[in-house]
């Protein structure tokens, strides 16, 4: 490696960084009821497509999660965080999993498993379930 590639090392890796900006759900789409999360979805226009992902962020309920459509009518929830070092999770379309937007690139799988390291552990996921327009996230059966 000479030195221009030494150089332009830092650059290139900063722009193979997946991208973290993943659209805030608006508090409009969602509620808290007891211990769940219900999600209207003619409110989450994030959501409606297969790839579709935001991130429910709502300091006061102590809220930090990203929600995902995988496939057709197929939603996840993770934690929105990683367990190697906390950076923020994104949503990768292509794979179906959660990524973590720090250098380690840690991956994790629907299940919240790790599929990729550095992560030591999986990260918290949400069961979800879907009735017409209606997603409920149980926040307190999380794994």
């Amino acid at each position: 490696m000479n030195r221009r590639d030494l150089l332009r090392a830092p650059l290139l890796l900063a722009l193979s960084k997946p991208c973290c900006e993943l659209p805030v759900l608006q508090p409009q789409a969602y509620q808290k009821r007891g211990s769940s999360l219900v999600i209207d979805l003619r409110q989450a226009a994030h959501l409606k497509k297969v790839g579709g992902a935001a991130l429910v962020r709502d300091e006061a309920r102590q809220l930090y999660l990203i929600l995902a459509q995988t496939a057709p009518g197929e939603f996840h929830a993770w934690h929105g965080a990683c367990t190697h070092g906390g950076a923020p999770l994104a949503f990768d379309a292509r794979h179906g999993t959660a990524l973590c937007t720090s250098v380690g690139h840690s991956e994790f799988n629907p299940q919240g498993e790790v599929v990729r390291g550095p992560a030591p552990k999986p990260v918290r996921i949400f069961p979800v379930q879907r009735a017409g327009n209606t997603l409920t996230v149980q926040l307190e059966a999380a794994q």
